[in-house]
């Protein structure tokens, strides 16, 4: 016999909450509490829309008003950016409503904390790694990069040394679970997919490593000579 067990807890998308709790949904008038995480990327019509779906509801938000404002189709200086697509985390920020600051990063080298520490955190920024001594390692490669037919771009010196670091790794019994690697460009990620599936680490763009953690990551930090040229670097 089949029985129809109720969730406790669901995990979804904004757009996927609003679209299965409409009356007739599966989740309609289910939900007594939602916890909302990057709210800073939840444009506040999306959040009123949330609230008055569940207006019995305690809404709890995550978020951090520092992070990047949800994607919008019209430029910023438009009177619709502010008046729609502003994150709601930046709107309740501004209102004074009650917050709990958590501040304490367990994740980043202290190296790479330390700039956002100071620019947007008053200093106020605690590290808190299990191992303070894991070294930053910094290498210089003299490469050159190569356009791909899609528009992205790739460096093969850059991949070459790569495939040696892990060689290298692995060859000193590091797991190779515990290792990834993080590129920015597709097409470099293309380059380097075999060699990593071959040697069992995991690859990802910038883009898609959000939230995972690793104990060795490698990150591909080569800019395009066609972005030096206009002062990136």
């Amino acid at each position: 016999m089949l029985r129809v067990r109720l969730p406790s807890i669901v995990c979804m998308t904004t757009a996927s909450l609003l679209n299965t709790t409409i009356r007739g949904g599966l989740f309609h008038e289910l939900l007594s509490t939602t916890i909302s995480d990057d709210t800073s990327q939840i444009p506040e019509p999306a959040f009123v829309a949330i609230a008055a779906r569940f207006p019995h509801a305690r809404h709890i938000l995550i978020g951090d008003v520092h992070q990047l404002q949800p994607h919008i189709r019209c430029p910023r200086p438009f009177q619709s950016a502010p008046l729609a697509a502003r994150g709601i985390v930046n709107v309740l920020f501004r209102r004074d409503a009650p917050n709990e600051p958590l501040v304490t990063t367990f994740r980043a080298h202290p190296s790479l904390n330390e700039l956002p520490s100071v620019l947007f955190y008053n200093e106020t920024l605690p590290i808190r790694l299990p191992n303070p001594a894991i070294p930053l390692l910094v290498v210089d490669i003299k490469g050159a990069s190569q356009p791909s037919p899609s528009g992205s771009h790739c460096n093969e010196d850059e991949a070459r040394w790569c495939k040696e670091i892990i060689r290298e790794l692995l060859t000193l019994d590091v797991p190779s679970s515990t290792i990834a690697i993080v590129t920015f460009y597709k097409e470099q990620q293309r380059l380097l997919s075999q060699n990593a599936t071959r040697r069992g680490v995991a690859l990802h763009t910038v883009d898609s490593v959000q939230g995972r953690e690793m104990d060795i990551v490698i990150v591909l930090t080569y800019v395009p000579m066609s972005l030096r040229a206009v002062g990136i670097h």
